[in-house]
């Protein structure tokens, strides 16, 4: 009897212990956030149309994604100028200011 009831213990005691080991998935391969990726900028027009909306929002964030590409190919060295400052600045009035230069230069 006594055998019985301490096997009973140990049963009951490491059933949900080996239930947090396998945890609720069992496989583990759950599902992974997708990732959010700006496209590309190609051309003047594009590239205006994404400063306009940095220039209401004031985020710039990932909106400024592949646009020192296009700046680079245009050549204008005051537009990558203004771009750096866009990049480092985090005052969304700043962050305005700038994309809306930007985006006159246009």
């Amino acid at each position: 009897m006594r055998e019985w009831l301490y096997k009973s213990f140990l049963f009951i005691c490491l059933l949900p212990t080996l239930g947090l080991l396998i945890g609720c998935g069992g496989s583990g391969g759950g599902s992974t956030p997708a990732e959010v990726v700006q496209p590309n900028v190609k051309g003047k027009a594009e590239l205006k149309e994404r400063l306009v909306g940095i220039s209401q929002s004031g985020n710039a964030g990932s909106a400024l994604a592949g646009m020192r590409e296009e700046i680079n190919k245009l050549g204008d060295k005051s537009l990558l100028s203004d771009f750096d400052q866009l990049e480092k600045t985090q005052d969304p009035e700043t962050i305005k200011r700038i994309a809306t230069q930007m985006a006159a230069k246009l």
